[in-house]
């Protein structure tokens, strides 16, 4: 095959590129016959040493293909939802007295919530440990009042701080238990929102 001939059928291939690319590229392997040529190599041999003109159309209309692909993906990254992306950061900064507080709301009503139940459990441990301690306290002075106040008095009085004591200790299993389920759960979604990123990511 010939020059002509090479370039007649390169040419025919690469109908799909642009002018500008399709000039190009025959314009590059022009400059590789010529200096396959001047090497000392003659038409045909030049022009068979680069291959098949449908497999060379097949490789550069594939990177054209992939060029085209990374600009729109360039292009896209440059803009948000359609919108050029120094126009949304301009925006998001003229809209800031207004999203700012709406944010910062909702991130201290949501760490008020998560804050309550927390609360609410250390409020019945210290109530238990509280009652558990003055039921003990309360037993030694009902020892202590016996030959003072009497065994009826010091009985009364160890009573209730028997019961005290067992309602302190009452309290304390729910509140032990439900910190214990409470931060679980927390670790829990912790961990659900870690891996919702990385799929994210990949």
């Amino acid at each position: 095959m010939n020059k002509a001939a090479f370039f007649a059928q390169l040419e025919r291939e690469l109908a799909s590129l642009s002018p500008a690319d399709r000039e190009r590229s025959l314009g590059y392997f022009e400059e590789m016959i010529d200096d396959r040529i001047e090497e000392g190599l003659s038409e045909e041999e030049a022009v068979a040493d680069l291959g098949d003109p449908k497999t060379i159309a097949a490789e550069i209309l594939s990177e054209s293909a992939e060029d085209n692909i990374s600009t729109q993906a360039t292009s896209a990254e440059k803009s948000f939802h359609g919108c050029p992306l120094w126009l949304a950061i301009l925006l998001a900064v003229l809209a800031l007295p207004v999203w700012l507080p709406v944010i910062c709301t909702l991130a201290v009503t949501v760490v008020c919530l998560y804050m309550i139940p927390w609360i609410v459990l250390i409020a019945i441990f210290c109530t238990a440990v509280g009652c558990v301690l003055g039921g003990i306290a309360s037993s030694v002075v009902a020892f202590l009042c016996i030959p003072v106040s009497g065994i009826f008095n010091g009985m009364m009085l160890l009573g209730i701080s028997l019961f005290c004591c067992g309602f302190g200790l009452l309290l304390l299993f729910p509140a032990v238990y439900g910190s214990i389920w409470f931060a679980k759960g927390t670790a829990l979604c912790f961990k659900k929102l870690s891996s919702l990123r990385k799929e994210k990511k990949s």
